[in-house]
């Protein structure tokens, strides 16, 4: 493999892995609607939406904060016991009933993905042109005067089958052993970003106020909700 067939190899390599992560970025999830979702008290079947009642639901099982808040919510129908004055039921007194939504789709992540790839790939191949027709490293020529004239130029993507896999196979390493880990945590800011917005939205869009204590009662969900993502979280786990 000459020089030339390297740099595409690698090149190609680089805009497969980057191709990789946004998928990653963009692929769908599912997230409870605070707007359309509820608990149901075991004690009087009294219903309690989400959004007007704060209580932030980040994933199927409620943190142990937002837990403790429901659990009162349903014994002594308080909202929040920001002083800790009542006593907390010792068993689980409520019943979620939720409603998802799903953000993105893989049609829409492919396409962005698609799309991101080709405009890159055409900038590489422009830039590579230029470079081949400059450089003599790269046009793999002894000398610009050949006789057999100029050395005619490659696109990116135009190598045998065997480049072709290297590139494949390069593409895979650096994604997965340089990139899986920031794209996923970017990925998981970015889906705990949307619930969170979605639980504002239904919450303080009756005209309440974002007070400082539930900022810092959000906090501890919001946290172990991130770590549950990270941990959870893979391209393997779609």
């Amino acid at each position: 493999m000459n020089r030339r067939k390297i740099f595409y190899s690698v090149v190609l390599g680089l805009l497969i892995s980057f191709f990789l992560s946004i998928l990653y970025l963009f692929k769908p999830y599912s997230f409870i609607d605070h707007s359309k979702s509820r608990v149901v008290c075991q004690k009087n079947n009294v219903t309690y939406d989400l959004g007007p009642n704060l209580i932030l639901v980040l994933d199927k099982n409620l943190d142990k904060s937002t837990d403790k808040n429901v659990r009162k919510l349903c014994e002594y129908a308080i909202i929040n016991d920001y002083q800790d004055a009542f006593k907390t039921p010792p068993g689980i007194n409520y019943q979620p009933a939720f409603a998802y939504e799903k953000a993105g789709s893989w049609g829409d992540a492919v396409l962005i993905g698609t799309i991101t790839f080709l405009l890159i790939i055409s900038i590489v191949d422009w830039l590579s042109k230029l470079i081949i027709s400059n450089f003599q490293f790269l046009a793999n020529e002894p000398d610009h005067r050949s006789v057999h004239g100029p050395v005619p130029s490659r696109s990116i993507g135009t190598g045998t089958r065997v480049s072709n896999l290297i590139s494949i196979i390069l593409g895979l390493l650096i994604f997965f052993t340089f990139l899986q880990k920031p794209v996923r945590h970017i990925y998981c800011e970015r889906q705990i970003a949307s619930k969170i917005h979605n639980f504002e939205k239904s919450a303080y869009g009756y005209g309440l106020q974002h007070v400082q204590e539930e900022e810092k009662r959000m906090s501890p969900a919001i946290k172990e909700s991130l770590e549950q993502c990270l941990k959870t979280n893979n391209w393997f786990n779609l």
